[in-house]
């Protein structure tokens, strides 16, 4: 009987810790997507879109230039920023004045151009980045935990507060805010709103980059791997509240567990319906998100 149940409380930790691991990649994705949504008060369809390009680029700076694999987070976060604050010069700020619809349009016909761009450049075939660490797993308390995914959890955790605290403390951070609160009084007391736009898109699509290069060396990388990932950030984003960090966080780790505790428990088939029906249940109760919204916080 006791070891019964040993075995039944290794599974459910060790079912535990990955959907943390895998919940961490949605939140560091959907806090991208929500301080963009939380300035311009758009969805950018584009946010799964970065977490494959910076994917790649990590893996043409390690496989062509011979960059190590942690070099390659801050230079992909880099590579992808510049193109983040390119998609806002194109297909934001172009159209600002618009209704959401319009700028949901553009970067929707965006993502398709650049998945496409990428699918010429690489291929269908899949490729997977090369890790640093030692495959073999560390067991804890019968949980198999690689060093990757370790690492992945570690840094992932620490640029969400990071960018919680420079979103809270910094100069610009407070910027940011003021823009989501009111852009047209933070431009009166002049604070530079296109700083602002060019910094959020910036942060977003490296949030995104970061996270496809966690996550690279240990699922395939392909040009339609930010598809999934984008509705995940999208479900985060609602069930947190939009433009919530704090919610994001939170929620990204709740829907990476309900989907690991669905597929050890129920069925693997159906673990991408758990999160829809959490979103769902979370829309009936509080529809306004499980920290509310409004505004960049």
């Amino acid at each position: 009987m006791s070891s019964f149940l040993f075995q039944k409380m290794e599974l459910f930790l060790q079912q535990l810790v990955n959907g943390l691991v895998i919940g961490i990649i949605y939140s560091l994705v959907a806090i991208g997507l929500t301080v963009i949504y939380g300035i311009f008060d758009i969805i950018n369809m584009t946010q799964g879109t970065f977490f494959m390009i910076g994917a790649f680029a990590a893996y043409f700076l390690t496989k062509n230039l011979g960059v190590s694999y942690f070099l390659s987070i801050p230079l992909a976060m880099i590579i992808t920023g510049v193109m983040g604050i390119l998609v806002e010069r194109s297909s934001v700020r172009t159209l600002r004045g618009q209704q959401n619809i319009v700028f949901l349009l553009s970067t929707m016909g965006l993502m398709v151009l650049l998945e496409n761009l990428a699918l010429v450049l690489w291929g269908a075939t899949p490729r997977q980045l090369p890790s640093p660490f030692a495959p073999e797993p560390v067991v804890f308390l019968g949980v198999f935990l690689t060093r990757q995914k370790i690492f992945l959890f570690l840094c992932a955790t620490v640029m969400i507060l990071l960018v919680k605290r420079f979103i809270k403390g910094s100069r610009l951070g407070r910027s940011m805010r003021a823009v989501a609160t009111d852009q047209n009084t933070a431009a009166l007391m002049g604070i530079d709103v296109n700083r602002v736009f060019i910094a959020t898109f910036g942060i977003g699509a490296g949030l995104s980059a970061a996270a496809g290069v966690l996550l690279g060396p240990i699922f395939d990388i392909e040009p339609a791997m930010g598809h999934l990932t984008l509705i995940k950030a999208f479900i985060v984003v609602i069930m947190g509240g939009m433009g919530n960090i704090t919610g994001a966080f939170y929620c990204g780790l709740i829907l990476g567990v309900a989907e690991s505790m669905g597929a050890g428990y129920i069925n693997v088939d159906y673990k991408d319906a758990f999160g829809l029906i959490i979103m769902i249940l979370v829309l009936l109760f509080r529809p306004q998100g499980l920290l509310g919204k409004g505004g960049l916080r």
